[in-house]
């Protein structure tokens, strides 16, 4: 079985592979003179290491022995999930409001097309982020189960014992 420390690692070399990756393909858009789709790139750079900074979260919950401590995690990581999808969905409200759009493209034209960027987006991102309280939500009551079954099996122990 491989270590938490050792996963943690790997996933540090994929991110350095995935950022050079990002800086090749941004290099070449801005020599083209196409700062939106190296834009993009960046938007689609984010939204990978966030999916897999929730798959390296997942792991890390998955491993944990002590279970105090995988239910204050499971906690503190549902409280920023729910945060960051109220943000992100907020965030795009904010943006799809033809008034807000409409002063960014009177006052910066160029800006419309960043704008547009980013509200196709962060649909993808609240997605993740709806996906993660879900599926933390999902874990928990199932620690929440194990845990039910310990206490009545300890009962049941304790109780024949008397």
């Amino acid at each position: 079985m491989i270590s938490y420390a050792e996963l943690r690692e790997n996933f540090v070399y994929l991110f350095g592979i995935e950022f050079a990756l990002f800086l090749a393909v941004s290099a070449d858009s801005l020599y083209r003179n196409d700062t939106l789709s190296a834009f993009n790139y960046f938007l689609a750079l984010v939204w990978v290491y966030v999916v897999e900074l929730k798959i390296l979260r997942r792991f890390y919950i998955v491993k944990e022995k002590d279970l105090k401590k995988k239910f204050e995690v499971l906690d503190s990581e549902k409280k920023k999930g729910k945060r960051a999808l109220a943000l992100s969905i907020s965030f795009l409200i904010l943006l799809s409001s033809w008034g807000i759009i409409a002063f960014l493209t009177n006052r910066y034209g160029e800006y419309m097309r960043y704008v547009r960027s980013i509200t196709l987006a962060l649909p993808w991102f609240a997605l993740v982020y709806f996906g993660w309280v879900v599926y933390l939500g999902y874990l928990k009551r199932k620690y929440v189960k194990f845990l039910m079954a310990l206490v009545k099996k300890k009962k049941l122990v304790n109780h024949r014992n008397e």
